[in-house]
């Protein structure tokens, strides 16, 4: 009898990261898988034939994985069922398999009652640094023309983990991906432990070097955590219910490892932030551009042009997109 490994988190949460780690154990996570692209230089390690599933059942729904919230069993058409029954079919003779798409979080009750008994890796990481990477990687004109969405989606993935965790532990791990790629081997332990599985020793840290894994040691500061709860409550809750919850929560960090980024003016300015959200002088979603800048000052440079260039061609980047996953997949046929 197969087990099943799915792996998902939020868009740009380091769910790539953790598909090689696994892979690299055995796992087999799919044979037509995406590989790298624009922020991606890796790959994605996306097995296509879910990817295909996911995105049209969005695009039935007229939203995109960042505007669509999560979906209930109920609303899945009989069709998109056994399309995904086909693909658990197809698999069926792997004793360990599974995939990753970080869509998948918004199909979580959907897939647990196709497969009752599989495992899940759950990924999670600072709302500040999802939305710096988002714009960094610059592909959605959405999150470049405002990216409080990013902010929205991060909401609607980790709150539809969360709930999912806490009502099936036993079949969960939750991870911050920094403790994660701190310790791969650990982590890798602690999946084969709980999950009873027979794993090999993975060589990921020679595709990923975790330095590659932006980190902004000034979003974990008192002051940017604070401003996190003025521009919106539930998320910085959320976020601080994922620590408390969270198999491998986040490294706390000592004081030596703030010190660099503790720049005065810039803490000035985060201060500013504050103040003016305080005073109601700016709407909170919208200093997020001013925040971004202070946090990662590369990442907004090209959002006029990128947003441009997205907006003319928008239309013709989509049609291009799913004409490959078309292509590339293989939907079942009767």
């Amino acid at each position: 009898m197969s087990k099943q490994l799915i792996i998902t988190g939020m868009h740009r949460s380091g769910t790539s990261l953790v598909t090689n780690v696994i892979q690299e154990t055995g796992v087999h996570i799919g044979e037509n898988l995406l590989g790298s692209y624009k922020g991606n230089k890796h790959g994605h390690f996306e097995d296509f034939d879910f990817l295909y599933l996911h995105e049209n059942i969005l695009r039935r729904f007229g939203e995109t994985p960042f505007t669509q919230t999560r979906l209930t069993p109920n609303q899945i058409m009989t069709t998109e069922r056994d399309m995904a029954l086909h693909l658990i079919k197809q698999r069926e003779a792997y004793q360990l398999w599974g995939w990753k798409d970080p869509r998948t979080a918004l199909f979580l009750d959907f897939w647990h009652d196709l497969l009752p008994d599989a495992t899940y890796i759950f990924v999670y990481r600072h709302p500040f640094e999802v939305i710096s990477s988002l714009v960094r990687r610059g592909t959605d004109i959405e999150i470049l023309a405002a990216p409080h969405i990013g902010l929205q989606a991060w909401q609607t993935y980790n709150q539809a983990i969360l709930d999912f965790y806490q009502q099936h532990p036993e079949n969960s791990i939750l991870c911050n991906i920094h403790s994660l790629i701190s310790n791969i081997p650990s982590f890798v332990n602690l999946i084969a432990k709980k999950f009873k599985l027979s794993l090999k020793a993975g060589q990921s840290q020679k595709l990923f070097d975790p330095h590659e894994f932006h980190r902004f040691s000034l979003a974990y500061t008192p002051q940017v955590m604070e401003l996190l709860e003025l521009i919106s409550p539930n998320v910085a809750t959320l976020y601080n219910e994922l620590e408390k919850h969270a198999n491998i929560p986040h490294l706390t960090l000592k004081q030596d490892d703030l010190t660099p980024v503790l720049n005065r003016d810039t803490l000035d300015k985060i201060a500013h932030l504050r103040t003016r959200i305080m005073l109601q002088e700016i709407n909170a979603h919208l200093i997020i551009f001013e925040l971004l800048a202070l946090l990662d000052p590369e990442a907004v440079l090209g959002i006029p042009s990128r947003a441009k260039e997205l907006s003319q061609e928008y239309s013709r980047i989509k049609t291009d997109y799913m004409v490959l996953l078309v292509q590339t997949s293989h939907p079942p046929t009767g």
